[in-house]
């Protein structure tokens, strides 16, 4: 759609699409399975009305792309819905898992009523680092991976990270609440300040 003049350029139409992201030049969007459709999905890039296949029956949904890197969530194969959800990175046509070994749910879903789903942040990546949020011991934790030497930091550790951003500064901002404090907006740099 071209925004000053509220045409549409072009348009497209698929079942069960799950997630669309503007990659680069083009579309990507996650299609869930008709027979499994909370645990299979395709990853299809849409361009100039050609479809192409990145993915096919993963348990992963594309969230995020910058650059030539495409960001997904889930598992390459998910037998059952209620497993860890990782990420993983799909770069020139190859996945690999970023968060797997650790074994945390990288999910980040908050179970508090008065946040809504659709508010919660995805991993994210920015200036070759990944952020994204852990599960762990009834805590959602904020953290980041530089994608050069593949080290993990914590970045907000206790309590519960509801939703964030980052820049490709090095600035993350999100907001963390606890069940003694209200939600609270916190602002990180390079040096970590608060």
């Amino acid at each position: 759609m071209n925004l000053e003049s509220s045409q549409i350029l072009e348009e497209f139409e698929d079942r069960n699409i799950v997630k669309l992201l503007c990659w680069e030049d083009l579309v990507v969007y996650t299609v869930a399975d008709e027979k499994e459709p909370f645990t299979v999905f395709s990853i299809i890039r849409y361009k100039n009305g050609e479809e192409k296949d990145i993915l096919t029956k993963v348990g992963l949904i594309a969230h995020f792309a910058e650059g030539s890197k495409l960001i997904l969530l889930g598992r390459q194969s998910k037998p059952e819905l209620f497993l860890h959800d990782y990420v993983y990175i799909c770069e020139n046509g190859n996945l690999r898992s970023l968060t797997d070994g650790y074994g945390l749910n990288n999910t980040g879903h908050v179970s508090a009523e008065i946040w809504a789903a659709e508010g919660e942040s995805t991993s994210k990546l920015f200036g070759g680092y990944l952020y994204f949020k852990s599960g762990v011991g009834g805590r959602v934790k904020l953290e980041t991976i530089n994608l050069s030497t593949m080290q993990k930091q914590t970045l907000v550790n206790s309590s519960v990270t509801t939703t964030f951003d980052a820049s490709a500064t090095g600035k993350v901002a999100c907001v963390h609440l606890s069940d003694q404090l209200p939600a609270e907006v916190y602002v990180f740099d390079g040096s970590n300040s608060k």
